[in-house]
């Protein structure tokens, strides 16, 4: 039983580890070419038509 646990921990460490190393990096498909892109979802919201062709990035934050 200890064993199963065991096994099973390690199994969702590893599952971890490689959802967190997909966020790492940001495709080049969609990575865009600002370099500071609009990042605020709420005021794109409240007024999108001061941001009509502007590139955007919404949440993807990683904490390390």
């Amino acid at each position: 039983m200890a064993v199963q646990k065991r096994l099973i921990k390690g199994a969702l460490a590893c599952a971890f580890a490689l959802m967190l190393s997909g966020c790492v990096t940001i495709p080049d498909a969609i990575k865009g070419s600002s370099p500071t892109p609009q990042q605020d979802l709420v005021r794109v919201m409240n007024a999108p038509q001061l941001y009509i062709g502007q590139e955007a990035r919404f949440g993807g934050k990683v904490v390390a």
